[in-house]
């Protein structure tokens, strides 16, 4: 039996579970855009595109909660003095019609260790003592690292990933002729877009870093320094830590949930 929720208590529990002041982002996390009313249906999104918010109002939600909102610092989809163009008429304007809370996590649901994008990988691939990764300047972490209870093989922690992800994984070492320990016992995860940090698995010494982007530029660099790097798709390995407040959402606030999944394939 589901039960109905106050914006002001689903914002609570979300700040409490996903402590989004402790994070300096490329965004405001929190509540992006006010619609009207309880809460009984919350719809979820890798990001707040138009195709999201359509499927969202096809449902009949009542808010929607995003890794990727609206409103990011030096965006090209960033407000400017005017409510004009594409941007407003495709996503804006919908949600205010339908009067849909819009409610948007970046930082924050990439390193949550409960529910956290990298921390749920973590666990799907069997990962053992999974700690935060990747410390930001105001001392906050954006991933996770950990040990396979088994060192794991190229190929094998590939197939593993593509089981999970079912997404194309692009790995820097496969196919070339390399000096690099072919046994993985360790490994960093930072999903989405952050193929440069290899820099910091190579300097925690890991034999590996897992994202979800990878640029040409560290797809050469990490083979050269000697560590693994595996890109399995931005928004593949986005979805993950919204499955896992999806399943934490029903089961703490008994609010009905749907995943819209993506159709972007990057």
């Amino acid at each position: 039996m589901t039960s109905k929720i106050e914006l002001e208590s689903l914002l609570s529990y979300l700040d409490h579970l996903l402590k989004p002041k402790l994070f300096s982002d490329w965004c405001n996390n929190g509540l992006q855009v006010e619609g009207n009313g309880s809460i009984d249906r919350i719809a979820f999104a890798v990001s707040a595109d138009a195709n999201s918010i359509d499927q969202a109002i096809e449902w009949k939600a009542d808010a929607m909660i995003v890794h990727h909102g609206l409103f990011w610092k030096n965006s090209e989809t960033e407000l400017s003095n005017s409510l004009t163009g594409v941007f407003f008429k495709k996503r804006i304007l919908p949600l205010i019609k339908e009067n849909i809370h819009l409610l948007a996590y970046h930082l924050p649901l990439d390193a949550n260790m409960e529910v956290g994008h990298a921390a749920t990988l973590a666990r799907q691939l069997e990962m053992q003592e999974i700690v935060p990764f990747a410390e930001e300047k105001n001392g906050s972490t954006i991933g996770v690292k950990g040990r396979f209870k088994v060192a794991t093989t190229i190929e094998n922690l590939q197939k593993s990933l593509f089981k999970i992800l079912k997404h194309p994984i692009v790995v820097s070492s496969i196919g070339r002729e390399s000096k690099i320990n072919t046994k993985i016992k360790t490994a960093g995860i930072i999903t989405g877009r952050a193929s440069s940090y290899w820099r910091v698995a190579l300097n925690d010494k890991l034999d590996a870093f897992i994202t979800g982007e990878i640029s040409e530029n560290d797809w050469s660099l990490a083979f050269e320094h000697g560590i693994h790097l595996f890109a399995g798709g931005h928004t593949a390995t986005e979805e993950l830590g919204l499955i896992s407040l999806i399943k934490k959402i029903e089961t703490d606030l008994k609010v009905e949930c749907k995943f819209i999944r993506s159709q972007n394939p990057i």
